[in-house]
């Protein structure tokens, strides 16, 4: 007498690098597993089985980017049936490290400093600080958010930095070197 498999549920975040595990219910039932992965999320009969991916856990790779995932569950020694779980959504790319920020641009008083990014593509947000020493401690600028930042009277002597960190598929935060310190108009 074999008890049937009930469900297989996954667990983990659907993301490249990231692990998926599998739970079969009932708690304690013995399954083998199959990984499969489909580019569409609905269509049962298109999920194809993701070659090697044959235990209880299987990490993301970079094959399964864009594509949708589940895994099949087969009840083995005193568990019988087949029982898949629900797909997981998309699984996204690994985020990408933000790994350096340099500040260019003319360091005066009325002159607009931009920060460069390594990779230059990244999505990111920005804080631009000031401080009375190159090595001094920095306070944020009030409102400077954006990829540049327009030097203001109230910058004239000050030391500038920019700590940047990044968005959507993008990750890390980085702080640049600190700029001269900033001159006056026309000096």
């Amino acid at each position: 007498m074999t008890t049937p498999l009930e469900s297989v549920t996954i667990s983990g975040t659907a993301q490249e690098g990231q692990p998926l595990t599998a739970s079969v219910s009932p708690a304690g039932a013995t399954a083998s597993y199959q990984w499969m992965q489909s580019s569409t999320k609905s269509k049962a009969d298109n999920y194809q089985p993701i070659s090697g991916a044959t235990s209880e856990a299987y990490t993301l790779t970079a094959a399964e980017v864009g594509k949708y995932v589940l895994c099949e569950a087969a009840g083995t020694e005193k568990y019988s049936g087949t029982k898949r779980s629900s797909p997981t959504e998309a699984v996204k790319a690994k985020p990408i490290a933000v790994t350096a920020v340099s500040i260019s641009g003319t360091v005066q008083v009325g002159q607009t400093l931009t920060a460069d990014l390594t990779p230059p593509e990244a999505t990111a947000t920005y804080k631009w600080q000031k401080a009375d020493t190159s090595d001094g401690s920095y306070s944020d600028i009030s409102g400077t958010t954006g990829k540049t930042y327009l030097l203001t009277e109230a910058e004239n002597g000050k030391f500038i930095k920019v700590v940047v960190s990044g968005t959507g598929s993008y990750t890390g935060t980085v702080e640049s070197a600190p700029t001269a310190a900033v001159s006056a108009t026309g000096a």
